[in-house]
């Protein structure tokens, strides 16, 4: 079959997945690798959009296309019979929505080469640029779930509505405390044990410990 968008430009690198139904059973699938088993298979389109698994057992298949920056489709009902070809297995991929925003730091500093991960029924994510900026493309409208991780700086995650274009994430610097534990008359520890909390609007927030046996 062929993978194309919404003006039938084929769409390259595709991951395309087949899946055999099971008899009497359509809504539940049966998921095989390719490499272990001739009753599913997987292959990425080429530069046309254009996509062929060979192999597969006779009997009736779901087919799933994603593809970064488009929204994931699929087509059920796909039969193939015994050394034949079950051609015309076509699949359109939309655009989708966006989200699109910025990362910065609590002082408002571009966060360079953050990794921002986006959950909206199905998944997709993207990297920050020099100036903050992300775009995550292809996907379904409504509520989303985003986390944006960065080296040297605290994981954060919120919620926002898709398509959105205009969030702006602040992320926070790890931080680290030390020090020096020392006691009248006593040159060692044992059996000790440290807490850190962190205060979030005046109550006790975050707690962390060490102990020492």
């Amino acid at each position: 079959g062929r993978v194309t968008d919404e003006k039938q430009n084929g769409v390259a690198g595709a991951a395309v997945s087949a899946s055999r139904v099971k008899a009497g059973e359509p809504n539940e699938q049966e998921q095989f690798i390719v490499s272990n088993a001739p009753s599913g298979g997987n292959a990425t389109t080429d530069k046309d959009g254009n996509y062929s698994i060979a192999h597969l057992e006779a009997g009736t298949y779901a087919v799933q296309v994603q593809a970064r920056g488009k929204m994931s489709a699929g087509r059920d009902g796909i039969e193939v019979a015994d050394e034949t070809t079950a051609d015309g297995a076509d699949i359109v991929l939309g655009a989708g929505e966006m989200l699109s925003g910025r990362v910065v730091d609590a002082e408002g500093v571009p966060i360079e080469e953050a990794q921002v991960y986006v959950n909206s029924q199905g998944s997709a994510e993207a990297r920050s640029d020099a100036e903050g900026r992300f775009e995550v493309k292809g996907l379904t409208a409504g509520q989303a779930s985003i986390t944006v991780q960065k080296r040297g700086f605290v994981d954060q995650s919120l919620q926002s509505q898709v398509p959105d274009k205009k969030i702006l994430i602040t992320l926070q610097r790890t931080a680290r405390v030390s020090g020096t534990l020392r006691a009248k008359g006593r040159t060692s520890f044992s059996g000790y044990e440290l807490l850190t909390f962190e205060a979030a609007g005046g109550n006790s927030g975050t707690r962390s410990s060490y102990q020492n046996d």
